[in-house]
This record gives C-alpha cells, structure tokens and sequence, in this order.
C-alpha cells in the first residue's frame, strides 16, 4: 500500500491453503504474525470473531388487536431478540405500515401513503430489546374503517435481518355504532301493553360485540335492577339483552318492569363494537296508559221511542293518551242488517258497517233517518280508540229505537179514552215499561191515563201541546 507496507488476504492461492467451513453459533479467533526481511517479528494479533448466520426476530406488541380505535395507537411498540447463546446480539430494529385499502405503503419523510415498495425506518425510542416507535406515524383518525398492517424487522450486528418479517393486521375503527328502540315505537308515546323491549343496532366496520339497555322510571330517577326498581335514585343498571344487532328485553333471569299506569319509563340503549368504542343510541321515552277511552250516545236516549230522528250525536273522552278515533254502528233489528252509509245493507262481519262520525269529542252522524221502518227498532253501537298501542277501545252503548206509535182521537168530545194505535211489534215490548208521551194537539183537556189495546196500562210521562216537538 505504502513503503514497506503490505496487504495480505488468506487463502493467497497456493496450495493447499482453504478456508475453514465457517460454523454459525462459533467463536473465532484468528492470529496474525508477520516477520521482516531480517527476521524480526510483529509479535502475534489474535482477532476474535462471532460466526453468526441466525436471523433475530422481533414481535409486535402494539397493535395487538383485530380492531383499534381512537387514542390507542400513539406509539408501535415491540420486542426484538437475537437468539441463543453465541450470538452477534442486536443492532437495531426497523418499522413499516402498509394501507390495505390503498395499496400504498408508508412514506416517513412525506407523510402520507404514497410507495409502491416497503420503506422501513429504525424506532426511535426505548431499547433495542424493548422498542416503540411514535416518529412521524399516521395521522390514523384520518384512516377511518381502513385496514393496515405493521411490519418489524430486527436485525443483528452480523447484518442478518429478519426472515421472514413480523407483521399485524389491523383495521382502524373510529366510528360508533348506532343503536334503536323499535318497540317502543319511536313514533308512539302511549303504550298500554309492553310485555317486551327490542330494537336494532348496526356497526359497519368493527360489528357490534354486546348490547345493553337501561330503562328508567322518569319521574322518581329510578333503573331497572332486572327484577325491581332500584331504591337509589340515580344508580343506572345495564341490562344484558338477547341478540346483539337484533336484540330483545327480557333475556335470561331477567323480566319486564311492572309498568304503573299513568307513568313515564325511558328506555336507553347501549352497545360496544368490536374496537370497544362505547356508543349510547336515542334514548326512548313512552307514558304507559290503560286507562280505556269512554264514549257516550246523547242521542238518542236508550230505550225511547222517537218518531223523528234525523241526529244520532255523542261524545268521548281519553286521558292521557287521548282520543283516537270515534266509529259507530246502526243495526235494524229485524232484518239483522247494519247500515252502510246508504242503506241498510251489511251484514255484521261488514268492517264497513262501522261509521265514521263528524268530530272526535263531540260527535254527530246524519243521513240514515228517510229509511227507518216504522215499528223496527234499532240498535247503535259506538266505539272509541285511544292512542296508546295497543289501542284500547270500546265502551258500547246499546239503543232502541221505534217510531212514534200513533194516538187516536175520541170519539166525541173531549173526553174519553184515548187509543195507542200500535203494530204487533210494539205489543210485543213489555209496555208497562215503555216512557209514554201522548201528543194532544188542540184538545184543550188533557188525558189522565193511556189504554193499551192489551188492556196493559202505561204511565204518562210527558203530555205537549205541540204536536211537532220533537222529545220523546
């Protein structure tokens, strides 16, 4: 190289000179001598060498989950270890993130996924053993729903890497799922019958893993224990349900609240997805009411006899859920046939025979008077629904009706009997019983009682002038 300076390799290429088969997991040593011209000695160097062709091998510690959400991946973190014995012992370790989505890997120094082949940078922090890494990660809040994989490499001080490199698969999950109430109904704020709970939740990147409800009695700030409502206000019990994107309330040893009338119960939901984000849906909140509606016939009166009566009115109530609906039924009862809006024509298993009236808490039907028969009676049903679910409905009232029977003049004068000219249906009815109004006209003398064909006698009850007043 130099004046008097000489550089020496083994084998030199004489012969016999070979180079040992090099054992891996072995020490060397190797010993060099030189002499001069004159016979002088270097003295010996003996150069000791670790022979090591084992690769080290490293493990991802974080991420360490099929799903990762917000907040959990502020560092990659991991070991690394050169194996057995006699070894060359670790150099460092190095790191690669790979977008599945993209197809695209990591690029450290711009910062964002844009190469096409693997590019790998040396952890910054902790030790070569016990490693993490946070230098310029992805912002991965910007990745949400895509799936990465993270790849370590160990390499040792004989310069063998890793083979094959570690890796994990991850997908990043920000978003929460979302969970409903469906029954309750979110659109019904009465319920007079609620033997279950259930409701939907939908996660699309992680899956939903559990879902939960609380339900509460409103007023009084009080949970659900599962068998009984807690004594503490305020203490909320989550509640296990049956399914977990399809759920149900009751599920196991659990039962349903014994609702009280009159009371608002909240219902909340609650899930956790596969990354263990947390997300509590739209609470639900229904009064519970049975209390039946009631519903009233003012016209006309039960059991009267009417010769003119073109209104059949009334009137009903509901708290709290309030009135839904009124319908009412007209029967004649002797053809057995109810009346359609036209004519007396449906028979009872008719939806239609039921008929809507004008008005909901006070209400009037008109238009079926010109074809009431004379001498039939008539029976009216009405019907009210509230607004709880199920509605709860009915209160009948049941009216007979028979036109005017007609009261014949004396025979002369103004005294004497007076007659009930009545058809053979009307003798049928327990007379006695019958309200009489005898209608007088002119006659200036008022009768004192009413002989009945039958020789059955009836009281009278209202005696008029006017013989086009309209009572009964």
């Amino acid at each position: 190289i130099g004046a008097g300076v000489w550089r020496w390799e083994y084998p030199a290429g004489q012969g016999g000179q070979t180079i040992p088969a090099w054992q891996d997991q072995t020490i060397y040593y190797l010993v060099a001598e030189t002499f001069d011209r004159a016979g002088n000695s270097s003295g010996q160097l003996q150069y000791t060498i670790t022979y090591d062709t084992t690769t080290p091998v490293s493990v991802i510690q974080i991420p360490n989950k099929v799903y990762h959400k917000g907040g959990e991946l502020e560092t990659i973190a991991g070991t690394s270890q050169d194996l057995y014995t006699i070894k060359s012992d670790l150099e460092r370790t190095e790191v690669a993130i790979y977008n599945v989505t993209m197809m695209q890997w990591w690029n450290w120094q711009s910062q964002t996924f844009n190469l096409a082949s693997a590019s790998y940078t040396t952890t910054n922090l902790g030790s070569v053993t016990n490693w993490s890494h946070d230098w310029n990660l992805p912002n991965w809040n910007n990745y949400d729903g895509t799936t990465f994989i993270v790849f370590s490499r160990a390499k040792d001080r004989a310069q063998n890497y890793q083979l094959p490199v570690t890796s994990w698969t991850f997908r990043y999950d920000i978003t929460k799922s979302t969970v409903v109430v469906t029954l309750p109904s979110p659109a019904v704020t009465y319920y007079s019958s609620l033997p279950t709970i259930s409701g939907t939740a939908f996660d699309g990147t992680s899956g939903i893993q559990e879902t939960k409800v609380a339900i509460r009695r409103t007023a009084v700030n009080r949970y659900w224990t599962g068998n009984s409502w807690d004594a503490t206000p305020g203490i909320v019990h989550w509640l296990l349900v049956n399914g977990t994107t399809s759920w149900t309330y009751p599920f196991g040893g659990a039962i349903i609240p014994d609702w009280t009338n009159n009371l608002e119960y909240e219902i909340i939901p609650w899930t956790i997805d596969g990354a263990l984000n947390e997300s509590t849906g739209t609470a639900k909140k229904f009064t519970y009411d049975t209390t039946r509606p009631t519903t009233t016939i003012t016209l006309p009166v039960h059991l009267r006899y009417y010769r003119s009566i073109p209104t059949i009115s009334g009137t009903a109530l509901d708290s709290p859920a309030g009135l839904n609906c009124v319908r009412i039924r007209i029967k004649d009862n002797v053809t057995n046939l109810y009346w359609s809006g036209a004519d007396f024509e449906y028979g009872e298993e008719q939806p239609a025979s039921w008929l809507v009236p004008t008005g909901l808490t006070d209400w009037t039907y008109t238009g079926y008077e010109s074809l009431l028969a004379n001498g039939n009676s008539y029976t009216i049903v009405s019907k009210s629904w509230d607004n709880s679910v199920p509605e709860q409905e009915e209160v009948k009232y049941f009216v007979e009706k028979l036109n005017w029977p007609i009261l014949s003049e004396p025979a002369s004068g103004i005294s004497g009997n007076y007659f009930l000219q009545v058809s053979p249906s009307v003798v049928e009815k327990k007379l006695s019983e019958i309200e009489c109004v005898i209608r007088i006209g002119a006659f200036p003398t008022l009768a004192q009682s009413l002989q009945i064909v039958s020789n059955i006698s009836c009281p009278i009850i209202h005696i008029s002038n006017n013989p086009e007043e309209g009572d009964p």
